[in-house]
């Protein structure tokens, strides 16, 4: 049984790795049941639940995702801090996926703290996707010591969304794809059509959201947060994205406003404008619009 755990175990962060999600929690679904039970379970086990939760978190299940890394919290003992940043790593994802995503942000950026230079090019990479241009600095940085593709990827990467550039965006997706890494590149793609259809440039942003749905497709169905902004039918800050989705998870204006220390009044006025952005009157029709969202 160990053995059959290790081999999903691996198959499956290879999958990961790639953005082949549907594979990779099939192969994680397998290992964390093989585990249940086993004297084995604090390791490939174990990993295996944190990436399980990650790559459910990037097929935008959130709600399997929290079930799964509930389980990882009571599992984890103070003898495994080795694997924290892993956990946090996934913790962020999850966080990301119910459109929280400044918690998700501090979460992957204070696991990037550890002193282990190739573990914060990953992690700052991550927050990257999430959205946070202030990454930039420290990953170009990081470009002196740290080798491999990655690193410059995500440099390029941060650079272009702080300075708003689509073209560079776009060769940042390019070189995530190059190295394999599908998933980051769609965000990145995914960030590049966004900045164009800010920026007024109709054609380049079709031509990038085309890009983002193909990367999409690859990783078996990726559902980012990148992705579904670019994708979404009204272009919402970035702050109305966050607040409509944790809307859309059931939360009260109260909770939305204590889970992102902001007033009950900031939050309903963001929704407000949510709405006007969208043309229409309602939170009904807001969620005919974008999905189902539940009643308010």
């Amino acid at each position: 049984m160990p053995h059959a755990v290790g081999v999903n175990f691996m198959v499956g962060m290879c999958e990961v790795a790639h953005g082949r999600l549907a594979t990779a929690r099939r192969h994680l679904c397998d290992a964390v049941a093989q585990s249940t039970g086993s004297v084995d379970n604090t390791t490939p086990g174990l990993l295996s639940a944190t990436l399980l939760v990650a790559a459910l978190s990037m097929s935008g299940k959130p709600d399997e995702a929290g079930h799964i890394l509930a389980g990882v919290d009571v599992r984890i003992g103070p003898g495994f801090a080795m694997w924290d940043p892993d956990i946090a790593v996934a913790d962020g994802w999850a966080k990301a996926a119910t459109g929280a995503l400044s918690e998700a942000i501090t979460t992957v950026r204070t696991a990037a703290d550890q002193g282990r230079p190739a573990r914060e090019v990953q992690c700052l990479q991550i927050a990257t996707q999430f959205g946070d241009s202030t990454t930039a600095r420290r990953l170009r940085q990081l470009s002196t010591v740290v080798s491999g593709p990655r690193v410059a990827a995500a440099a390029v990467h941060a650079t272009a969304l702080a300075r708003r550039d689509g073209d560079a965006l776009l060769e940042a997706s390019r070189a995530y794809e190059a190295f394999g890494d599908l998933v980051a590149a769609a965000d990145a793609a995914a960030h590049a059509a966004a900045n164009f259809r800010r920026a007024g440039r109709r054609g380049p942003a079709l031509t990038a959201c085309a890009v983002a749905r193909r990367l999409a497709e690859a990783c078996e169905g990726a559902s980012t947060p990148a992705l579904r902004a670019a994708l979404e039918p009204v272009p919402f800050t970035g702050r109305q994205r966050e607040i409509v989705e944790l809307a859309q998870r059931g939360l009260s204006n109260r909770e939305i406003a204590e889970r992102l220390v902001l007033s009950v009044r900031t939050v309903e006025g963001h929704l407000y404008r949510a709405c006007r952005k969208a043309g229409v009157c309602s939170w009904d029709e807001l969620g005919r619009l974008l999905g189902s969202l539940p009643k308010r």
